[in-house]
């Protein structure tokens, strides 16, 4: 269902698994999750948050939350925002009071806004990023790939994207286009940075040797 931003009066909330009767679901399978304007009106896309914006291969443990922050990852795909008018939004999260008290969580809103496409490529360059790290996360990589070589052709100095294309080559099994990714990004990394530089070279000759 959709609420519709201008209008909404009642307030709803998507939660992770809903199926869980049982209780024995992990607390991030238990989240509920909703989306707001700054006025307070509840919005509802027809997403599928169990499966889409969580990792669902999370699995039932016996660990609680403490005082430690905890963190699990949600993934929204731009689609899923098009038909919502321009301007700021809030997303939230909450859980089952069975499993820690309100009073007990800080949960801190993330606030994002919803802007036109940029016209500048160095924006743009930031927004293929983002699709890249979302399609990564996502277990896609030929879409991460894809997206970070736009990142890249929009602004060369993108290095993070090297990366993206160098793992997402590697998921795909094309390790020698992997290596070939991994040793650009080697490149970009200042000799102060000796430790990464060390690791990754290591890393690197690994992939290697698998070619071989």
């Amino acid at each position: 269902m959709r609420v519709d931003p201008k209008s909404a009066a009642a307030a709803a909330e998507i939660v992770l698994d809903y199926e869980d009767s049982a209780g024995d679901l992990p607390w991030e399978r238990r989240l509920g999750v909703y989306m707001s304007t700054p006025g307070g009106a509840r919005i509802l896309d027809t997403l599928d948050w169990h499966t889409r914006l969580l990792t669902p291969d999370v699995a039932p443990a016996d660990r609680k939350l403490a005082l430690a922050p905890a963190r699990t990852t949600f993934i929204i795909d731009g689609a899923d925002l098009a038909n919502l008018p321009l301007g700021r939004y809030i997303l939230r999260v909450t859980l089952p009071p069975e499993i820690s008290p309100a009073e007990d969580l800080i949960v801190i809103p993330l606030e994002f806004e919803l802007v036109s496409e940029p016209d500048q490529d160095t924006d743009r360059a930031i927004v293929s990023l983002a699709v890249a790290r979302v399609a990564a996360l996502r277990g896609e990589p030929a879409r991460a790939v894809e997206a970070a070589l736009r990142a890249l052709e929009l602004d060369p100095l993108q290095d993070e994207a090297l990366t993206i294309v160098a793992e997402g080559w590697e998921q795909e099994g094309d390790l020698e286009k992997a290596v070939e990714w991994y040793e650009r990004y080697l490149e970009t990394l200042p000799d102060s940075e000796s430790e990464q530089r060390n690791a990754l070279d290591e890393y690197i000759e690994a992939v290697r040797e698998q070619l071989d």
